[in-house]
């Protein structure tokens, strides 16, 4: 909350950068931050850009207190003497303020000694959790300015307590655990939840009841079930359907026949309204008619894509949307992009009066860095993205399935990128000072990290780069069932692909012969 203040506060004569710390940050990331955001006066003295007052909010800052003794020696010599070394001369900044946040969940004395002098260097306020009613007037609020003249008022005064009070009883009874880390229900998925309520509500056909309770229950499947393991899904709808009947006198399976997911999108209409598909054989065909025009498409469609590229279209009309997609390797996350991508570029086409926003074309890119590329490469392939997302929208497929050869650098600009909005110490200052591309960027490009199943690359990415993981939205793609692989084979046999497969004669046909390779037709 405190740092969306400090963002809005943002005028003529004050400027605002904000630093989420991970487990990572070094004071060599720091003293970029400090240049990205400063100006030489002097060989000494250094001020904020355009000589503003500059407050530099440091969150998550629990991320290095107990094992960043660098990083952690260099903020308290910058409080001390508002300044740093660089080069082996000072540089003395002014008109500068610090505001940190951090968790309180570990007691003072089990810091390090050099944590405990940077603490002491701060003016201390202890923040207690709001109750239910707090935060519901809040939410609400900020509802209310959004979408006041078009969703009924007794609706949201409902709507908002009940999204409190199904998180919280999916945290309850739906922790997280070392095999599910993924479980993450908090207000930030409370907030989630609303937000989208609030870019979608004014692009739904009908402002009735049913209607935007449905719009509602979608929104709450994709920020919550679509996390969640198989086995879980039994009680899900247990909760789901308690926290209906108490709040709206209905339930789930009235609502959403057989407790299937509603599917809203806003490609099947000129008017690009967000409309409820209650006919998945629509966006199928509309599917096949976009893979069918893109000549360079190889994309099998068959409906779990398709509903996984809704998913993700959902992401792509929020600003700022990114996603976390989970699954195994092979199990189409790169259709599921492809897919994405080539229905909003058929949807563009399509429609008969567009928007210059709508005009846009969707490019479908693929970042992939190891551990051994340089800072040099890592901004070279990223400053190219940053070009097409100028004017084009981007969905930018990021391969994150090896923990062991990930590359920390490019993670750490996707932090900050993602969670604060912000590309302070990265790239070059001279190529993007431009604010306007900038903000064109940030709106256009949407970011798809892709992980593997297996919990530990999870975890592992959820300890060192928390907020990453927790201020994106995550989509598990679990392995296909019966009738999706019957539905996949069917497609195969009817293309005639044809595969170079092993085949032991010894073993299918029984001829005493040596293995050959056959050609089969699927």
């Amino acid at each position: 909350m405190l740092k969306h203040i400090l963002l809005e506060m943002q005028v003529k004569t004050q400027a605002t950068c904000v630093t989420s710390f991970n487990s990572n940050t070094s004071s060599n990331r720091l003293m970029k931050i400090l240049r990205w955001n400063t100006m030489k006066i002097s060989k000494e003295i250094v001020y904020p850009k355009d000589r503003k007052n500059l407050i530099w909010f440091l969150d998550d800052l629990h991320n290095v207190l107990s094992d960043k003794t660098d990083s952690t020696e260099f903020l308290r010599h910058f409080i001390e003497h508002r300044a740093w070394i660089d080069n082996k001369c000072p540089q003395r900044l002014q008109q500068t303020q610090i505001i940190a946040a951090m968790r309180n969940s570990y007691p003072l004395h089990t810091f390090p000694s050099s944590t405990i002098r940077l603490l002491n260097k701060f003016h201390t306020i202890s923040y207690n959790s709001c109750s239910d009613e707090s935060n519901a007037t809040i939410f609400r609020n900020k509802m209310m300015a959004a979408i006041k003249a078009i969703a009924p008022n007794k609706f949201i005064d409902v709507l908002v307590p009940a999204t409190i009070d199904f998180v919280r009883s999916l945290a309850i009874q739906l922790p997280a655990t070392p095999i599910k880390p993924r479980y993450q229900f908090s207000l930030k998925t409370v907030d989630r939840i609303l937000h989208s309520m609030c870019i979608f509500c004014p692009n739904i056909c009908h402002y009735e009841k049913n209607p935007l309770l449905r719009l509602w229950i979608h929104e709450c499947f994709r920020e919550t079930w679509d996390l969640l393991d198989n086995v879980d899904y039994k009680l899900y709808y247990e909760i789901f359907n308690d926290t209906i009947s108490k709040h709206f006198e209905a339930t789930l399976h009235s609502i959403c026949p057989g407790n299937k997911s509603p599917l809203f999108c806003d490609v099947l209409n000129q008017e690009g309204s967000y409309e409820d598909v209650k006919e998945t054989n629509q966006l199928m065909q509309f599917a096949e008619k976009a893979t069918n025009s893109n000549a360079d498409s190889k994309t099998i469609v068959y409906q779990e894509a398709v509903e996984h590229a809704a998913k993700l279209l959902r992401i792509s009309r929020i600003r700022k949307g990114h996603m976390v997609l989970v699954g195994e390797i092979g199990s189409g996350r790169h259709t599921i992009c492809d897919l994405a991508t080539s229905i909003l570029n058929h949807q563009t086409v399509s429609k008969s009066s567009q928007t210059a926003m709508d005009q846009r074309e969707t490019i479908y890119h693929q970042l992939r860095f190891t551990n051994d590329d340089s800072e040099d490469v890592v901004d070279k392939k990223v400053g190219h993205l940053f070009d097409l997302a100028a004017t084009n929208r981007v969905i930018c497929l990021v391969l994150a399935d090896d923990t062991a050869n990930l590359n920390h650098y490019f993670l750490e600009f996707l932090n900050g990128f993602v969670v604060n909005d912000s590309i302070s110490g990265f790239l070059s200052q001279k190529v993007f000072e431009d604010v306007n591309v900038l903000a064109a960027i940030k709106n256009n490009l949407h970011f798809v990290l892709c992980l593997p199943m297996n919990t530990k690359p999870y975890r592992y990415l959820l300890n060192t780069y928390t907020s990453l993981l927790t201020s994106t939205t995550t989509n598990c793609i679990h392995s296909l069932t019966e009738m999706s692989l019957m539905e996949v084979a069917k497609l195969f046999f009817k293309m005639h692909i044809i595969f170079d497969v092993p085949v032991s004669c010894q073993e299918t046909l029984k001829v005493d012969t040596e293995p050959t390779v056959r050609q089969i037709i699927i």
